[in-house]
C-alpha cells in the first residue's frame, strides 16, 4: 500500500525494532499509538486515550498509570506535566517536551531548553 511503511532497525544494545506507519488500518482513525515490547515486558500508549499508560511487566499483572501529579510518577517526569489531572495536554506539549529533551542531548550547552524541560529522559 502506498500509505504504509515498515522500518526495521536495531537499538544500540542490538535489540531489534520495527516501526509501522499506516493510514490503512481499519478502525484506527489515523491515531498515534506507541507500543514498546521487550524481554522485560511492554508499554502501550494511545493518543485517543492520552491519560493512560499501560505497563505489562513480563509474568506479572498489567498496571495502568494515569497522568497527573502524585500518581506514582517519578519527579523527573512529573516536572513535564503542565496541567492538573483531568485536563488533557495537547500534542503540541508532548512534542515540545520531546524536542526539548532531544535538544538538551544534542545542542551545545549555550543553547538550552528552559530548566523545567531539562533531563526527564536520562538513559
Amino acid at each position: 500500500m502506498e500509505d504504509t511503511a515498515y522500518i526495521n532497525f536495531h537499538l544500540e544494545n542490538g535489540a531489534p525494532g520495527i516501526l509501522w506507519v499506516t493510514q490503512a488500518a481499519p478502525g484506527q482513525y489515523c491515531r498515534l499509538r506507541i507500543r514498546v515490547w521487550g524481554d522485560m515486558g511492554g508499554l502501550d500508549w494511545d493518543q485517543e486515550k492520552p491519560e493512560v499508560l499501560r505497563y505489562v511487566p513480563l509474568g506479572e499483572q498489567e498496571q495502568i498509570f494515569l497522568r497527573g501529579h502524585g500518581n506514582g510518577i517519578l519527579p523527573e517526569a512529573e516536572r513535564l506535566i503542565h496541567l492538573p489531572r483531568g485536563h488533557g495536554e495537547a500534542a503540541v506539549d508532548t512534542w515540545a517536551n520531546l524536542y526539548a529533551e532531544a535538544g538538551n542531548r544534542r545542542l551545545p550547552r549555550r543553547i538550552r531548553a528552559p530548566k523545567r524541560l531539562r533531563g526527564a529522559f536520562r538513559g
